[in-house]
């Protein structure tokens, strides 16, 4: 869904002078009631169904953001905007901070799938907090709408269509003299990205419970490692064949191997980028 498209600059107020959140939601539903997509529908519609989407839970989501939205019988499609107010307003905010950035979503009660797209969209834009200042230090709407067009190119650009080429190998590990097998394995390979995790069995958490104590012997060792890591499917069947060579004989009831398609993936986990 492209944000650009959705917003106008008709639906973008900055610097508001609210006090508190009901003239937030007041504001709001003045400035999207001008919206043809909500021809009809009165000012008054809209800030009540926003008020009511609030008693359900606020919208804030911190870091001084908060998206205020609703659905309502008669929208012929999405309108969007940003209000941004001078001070900031209590909303409920779950890190207990003030909010000053209102994006808004007002769509037809049939689209909940767009719906949610829409306010996932605004989420990923508002989580930078260089996008934040940008929005807080525009001067006029036509500046903010620009970054949202930019931004939609950017999601575009790390969202490539390479599902069938990836494969997601999970590796399970329950002795200590199989795991070093393993990692021979990925240590003669092209797997550096591989993350490992310490797992425990269940009968070691229950045998903590005072109510389960006694029945689960925890005097010898319980040892559990996780072996995750992404590779091309031609690197998949090396690893698979390399694995099944190496552990494949006494120590295979210690192992349990799972290959899984990747159907979409973004960015590229490279070793100590961090």
């Amino acid at each position: 869904m492209d944000l650009r498209e959705l917003f106008t600059t008709d639906c973008v107020v900055l610097g508001h002078g609210s006090t508190d959140g009901t003239q937030v939601l007041l504001k709001i539903a003045e400035t999207a009631a001008v919206n043809s997509l909500l021809a009809g529908i009165p000012a008054s519609t809209i800030f009540s169904a926003l008020k009511e989407r609030e008693s359900l839970g606020s919208t804030a989501l911190g870091n001084g953001v908060a998206i205020p939205h609703c659905r309502l019988d008669g929208a012929e499609g999405f309108t969007a905007g940003i209000l941004t107010t001078v001070r900031e307003i209590g909303f409920g905010a779950p890190d207990g901070k003030g909010v000053r950035i209102f994006p808004f979503v007002i769509g037809p009660t049939q689209d909940p799938r767009g719906h949610l797209e829409l306010l996932s969209a605004l989420s990923r834009l508002l989580r930078n907090r260089k996008n934040r200042e940008r929005i807080l230090h525009s001067r006029n709407p036509g500046e903010l709408l620009e970054m949202t067009e930019g931004f939609d190119r950017g999601i575009n650009a790390i969202l490539p269509d390479i599902g069938s080429n990836l494969r997601m190998i999970h590796v399970f590990v329950g002795c200590r003299e199989a795991f070093n097998d393993v990692m021979d394995v990925f240590a003669s390979g092209d797997h550096t990205a591989a993350m490992i995790i310490e797992a425990e069995r269940a009968d070691s958490y229950l045998a903590s419970i005072p109510v389960f104590a006694g029945f689960w012997n925890t005097g010898k060792e319980r040892f559990g490692r996780i072996i995750v890591t992404v590779v091309h499917e031609k690197l998949a069947n090396q690893l698979l064949r390399k694995l099944e060579f190496s552990c494949g004989g006494a120590e295979s009831e210690n192992i349990l191997v799972t290959v899984t398609d990747v159907q979409q993936a973004m960015g590229n986990l490279q070793p100590g980028s961090c």
